[in-house]
């Protein structure tokens, strides 16, 4: 089973091209990461998949249909995306940004039912923010915060998350809360999850699959493990890199740490 399929898809604006000539497949029921230097066009591919934006060339599908022959209501019941600066609620409560989540179904004048509310419970409950329903969004901690925005996902009710670098704002004790949240729904709920990040050792310890990306073209799209070889990583990223081991795992460096002027 597939969630996303790309055939040749691109984007240009009138004196840049983002991405070119992109085909992959992004498996359902999988986490798949999306790593690249910056610039190299992640945001840009996460949009097209999400439906913000059309592509310039070629096609992206989801679920077996063209993203734009889906109804925005129809995309949005089975696909939510979390942009990478979420908008600022000054003064909302944690209850109500979850209940967002849950517009596709009843609509701006819907009523909100009994299966909106325990959607909105449920999904609280999943990201251990239960106890926090109450409290303002802008005065919890960034990976409360962050899981305010994953329980708003949830509520929503669509089996594909899109999160860009869901993790950028979080030091590492909360990226690490935030990406073992997305692992454990991917595997208790059968989600697909796909998100941008930087860290390449997480991006191999929570993805079973990882897309590679470079000045806007693929470099690579397979396993974690395939991808996150110390040739593949140095292709990537245009620096020489070195696996350590670790308790039977390698670990990435990148090997100009351990130069003579580090």
């Amino acid at each position: 089973m597939t969630a996303f399929v790309l055939h040749g898809a691109g984007f240009r604006t009138d004196d840049r091209i983002l991405l070119s000539d992109i085909s992959l497949t992004v498996r359902q029921g999988r986490v798949t990461g999306i790593l690249g230097p910056n610039g190299s066009g992640k945001s840009t591919l996460m949009r097209l998949m999400a439906g913000q934006i059309r592509p310039s060339e070629g096609e992206v599908l989801f679920q077996g249909r063209r993203v734009a022959d889906h109804s925005a209501r129809d995309l949005a019941r089975h696909l939510a995306h979390l942009p990478q600066i979420p908008p600022a609620v000054p003064g909302m409560g944690l209850r109500d940004l979850v209940a967002l989540g849950r517009y596709p179904w009843h609509g701006a004048l819907g009523r909100f039912g009994a299966s909106d509310h325990l959607a909105v419970e449920a999904a609280l409950t999943r990201t251990g923010l239960a106890a926090f329903s109450d409290r303002q969004v802008d005065l919890l901690s960034g990976g409360e915060r962050q899981r305010g925005w994953i329980a708003m996902l949830l509520a929503q009710g669509a089996d594909c998350l899109l999160l860009d670098e869901p993790t950028s704002a979080l030091d590492l004790c909360h990226q690490i809360e935030v990406l073992g949240l997305l692992r454990r729904l991917n595997r208790e709920q059968g989600l697909t999850v796909v998100m941008v990040l930087h860290d390449v050792n997480l991006a191999a310890r929570f993805c079973d699959d990882l897309i590679a990306l470079r000045e806007g073209r693929l470099v690579d799209a397979a396993s974690a493990d395939r991808v996150t070889q110390p040739d593949r990583l140095s292709e990537l990223y245009g620096l020489d890199m070195e696996a350590l081991a670790w308790r039977g795992r390698p670990v990435m460096m990148p090997s100009a740490l351990f130069g003579e002027d580090a």
